[in-house]
């Protein structure tokens, strides 16, 4: 009983969000299916295992990864058909192949191929649950007494430090989005300084977050490295400072809200500080990242972003080999008159009202999942010889990926600027096998959560396992370019549970950390 009182508020926060979250889905299910002419059973299966398999995971002790990729995979495959359904009528910024909604045949196929998939998720949760026990020990690892009673001098110069990181990263683009597929030094530098970017550095972090600390140095701790997410991810992706930051969020509440006597009120300001740093992050790069020519050639430091080399004028070379990853690479004039229709005109510096609606339409736009699976259920030569071939996919920035040229039906090796992926579900379909998809999802969800359970089990940090679990799930929901180059991925993830685990070893031994 005593027990259970303990535990009332984090069980009364759970039971208040499943039912607010369930209520959620019914409005939009109920709208939804009036609109809907086909196979209105098969499409209520969907929803209710996807919305099941999310809430299955929130309301038991599952692994972070479980938590994040069931919410994922409800956000592009559920709540980004709703949304397109109710608000879209169905019309989606990238092509569907040639999915045809009046073709019943294709939406029990969609909803087929979905009910697999998620059959497949509360599968490998029933087996995960029942064999990969999640046990964190109690850790009394703390910083030793000196700088226990000098922490506000050791927070602000880790503050500190984190600034020159940023500003020597502005100055110098050690790392940065743009150049983010040029072998810009050597392998072993490039691969060093993608990982300490990416997540590297957060990882490190969370070796302190997870000490024995009273609540208001941790979050004092907590709220720099949020801010250091907000800096390291001005220059690579914006929506990067808000995940990571949400999975270290998760784990904080998670480890501390019962024992450390956090309230509501305290959880909410939280979390409503991570979303404010992403707001401002994608508002300041608005310009930094395209939508203002000039801003961005100076950001970029290039000394021009365009030469016309023919008399013509039917041909435009970009001079910065960032575009399509190469130097020397050519677009039609029309087409690069579009692109600076799209990112001058339409939204100015100053215009405030232009950029939060460019916020709004490149949230929804940042979403995918089931407008990708449409365009590879339509696709008619869906078998495991095009499985196979999408294996053979190497890395090549600048070129049109495998999947559209399914997607958008060109030829393979032409020139682009922007990829799309299928997701893994999609990816899986490939090979047109509805058993399949169910076997090979049950088999990815246990060795992805077997990684985080490794984690537990070298380094017992809740912090670490978090943000290891959100990084694959991510991983997972954008899979489906150069597949099998996704291995450099999860060996990093691998590696920085070992770095983590040796790092501590030599704090203890030098004594900067104590018991």
């Amino acid at each position: 009983m005593s027990l259970y009182l303990k535990n009332y508020n984090i069980f009364k926060i759970k039971y208040i969000f499943s039912v607010i979250f369930i209520l959620f889905n019914l409005i939009l299910f109920t709208i939804s299916l009036d609109k809907i002419n086909y196979h209105k059973i098969y499409f209520a299966l969907f929803v209710i295992l996807s919305t099941y398999n999310f809430l299955f995971c929130i309301n038991i002790k599952s692994f972070f990864f479980e938590k994040f990729f069931t919410f994922y995979m409800w956000t592009g495959f559920v709540f980004f058909y709703f949304l397109h359904i109710i608000f879209f009528d169905q019309n989606y910024t990238f092509s569907i192949g040639n999915f045809n909604f009046d073709n019943p045949l294709h939406l029990k196929e969609l909803y087929l191929v979905l009910i697999f998939f998620n059959l497949g998720i509360l599968v490998s949760l029933i087996i995960s649950k029942k064999y990969l026990f999640i046990n964190y020990k109690i850790k009394d690892l703390k910083f030793n007494i000196l700088i226990e009673k000098k922490i506000n001098y050791f927070y602000l110069i880790f503050f500190f430090i984190i600034l020159i990181i940023f500003f020597l990263n502005n100055h110098f683009k050690l790392f940065d989005y743009y150049f983010f597929s040029e072998p810009r030094y050597n392998n072993f530098l490039d691969s060093a300084f993608k990982w300490f970017f990416l997540f590297g550095f957060t990882s490190l972090t969370c070796i302190f977050l997870d000490l024995k600390l009273v609540k208001k140095n941790i979050m004092k701790l907590f709220y720099i490295i949020c801010f250091q997410e907000f800096l390291f991810y001005l220059s690579i992706l914006s929506r990067g400072c808000l995940f990571n930051s949400i999975a270290i969020f998760f784990a904080l509440v998670s480890k501390n809200f019962i024992n450390q006597k956090y309230s509501i009120k305290l959880v909410c300001i939280t979390f409503f500080y991570i979303v404010f740093l992403f707001v401002i992050n994608f508002y300041v790069l608005i310009d930094k990242r395209g939508s203002n020519s000039k801003d961005f050639q100076r950001y970029r430091g290039l000394d021009r972003v365009l030469i016309n080399e023919t008399n013509d004028n039917s041909f435009i070379n970009i001079s910065a080999n960032y575009y399509f990853g190469k130097t020397n690479s050519h677009i039609t004039l029309n087409k690069f008159v579009d692109f600076q229709k799209e990112n001058i005109s339409n939204f100015p510096q100053s215009n405030f009202k232009k950029k939060i609606e460019q916020l709004v339409m490149i949230v929804k736009n940042r979403i995918f999942g089931i407008d990708s699976l449409m365009a590879i259920v339509a696709y008619e030569k869906k078998n495991f010889t095009l499985f196979k071939l999408s294996l053979e996919e190497k890395f090549n920035p600048g070129i049109s990926s495998f999947f559209d040229t399914i997607r958008l039906e060109n030829n393979l090796n032409e020139n682009t600027n922007n990829l799309t992926l299928p997701s893994i579900v999609g990816f899986l379909y490939y090979s047109g096998s509805h058993l399949f998809v169910l076997f090979s999802s049950i088999l990815i969800m246990l060795i992805c959560s077997l990684i985080e359970k490794f984690n537990i089990y070298l380094n017992n940090n809740i912090y670490l396992s978090a943000l290891i679990g959100q990084l694959i799930a991510y991983r997972l929901w954008h899979f489906g370019y150069a597949p099998l180059n996704s291995y450099k991925y999860f060996l990093s993830i691998i590696l920085s549970i070992f770095i983590i685990f040796f790092l501590t070893k030599i704090l203890v031994k030098n004594k900067i950390l104590i018991r």
